[in-house]
């Protein structure tokens, strides 16, 4: 995973804070403000800035790393990171799985995170999941890149297990049958897999 910010995203921040070091004699060079002045910024989970013996400044960062985008119904737009924490959208982009729907940032900040750091550390499914739809009552809906089907998971629990049941109908059966055959495919229920077959399916 990728954080957000660039080397010329922190030398703008530090110019804009006249912190920059590049050309100030060694001691002139506050690292303890540089330190402060990064954790100021939202996207920065921990700095470390320390002088050599060589007469260089060195810069160490720690970023918040996104897992999924949030653009619910109700307006809001940011995304979330490992953690939990809400991150700024504007100026940013990513990459990541988009979440849509009826979302609160509580069930953001837990539900969706929790199945934000599954998909990003799974091979996979971060390439084949497109979008989650969060429907009223908490379940979810699944977009991938590949197929032209949505895949229901119903309530987030046992993803892990859920999607292992998908990898097998995946590579067992639409492997035979076609990719857009169904239409719609619920996994909510344990050791079965429910297929709508799509309208214009012959077979």
């Amino acid at each position: 995973m990728a954080g957000f910010l660039t080397p010329d995203d922190i030398k703008s921040q530090l110019q804009h804070a006249k912190l920059y070091p590049l050309g100030d004699p060694m001691s002139e060079v506050k690292v303890r403000k540089i330190e402060e002045a990064l954790s100021q910024n939202q996207l920065v989970e921990s700095a470390q800035c320390w002088k050599t013996q060589t007469g260089k400044v060195c810069i160490q960062l720690k970023q918040r790393l996104p897992v999924v985008r949030v653009k619910a119904d109700n307006g809001d737009d940011y995304y979330v990171d490992t953690n939990g924490n809400i991150l700024p959208s504007a100026g940013y982009a990513s990459s990541l799985v988009v979440a849509t729907g009826k979302i609160s940032r509580k069930y953001a900040q837990k539900t969706l995170k929790d199945l934000g750091n599954f998909l990003v550390e799974n091979n996979l499914w971060r390439q084949q999941v497109e979008q989650l739809n969060v429907l009223g009552d908490g379940s979810v809906e699944m977009v991938p890149r590949v197929g032209d089907h949505v895949v229901y998971l119903g309530q987030p629990t046992d993803i892990a297990r859920k999607l292992e049941r998908l990898q097998k109908f995946y590579q067992y059966g639409l492997s035979r049958t076609g990719w857009n055959k169904y239409s719609y495919i619920s996994l909510e229920f344990d050791n079965q897999i429910i297929c709508k077959k799509r309208s214009s399916s012959r077979s």
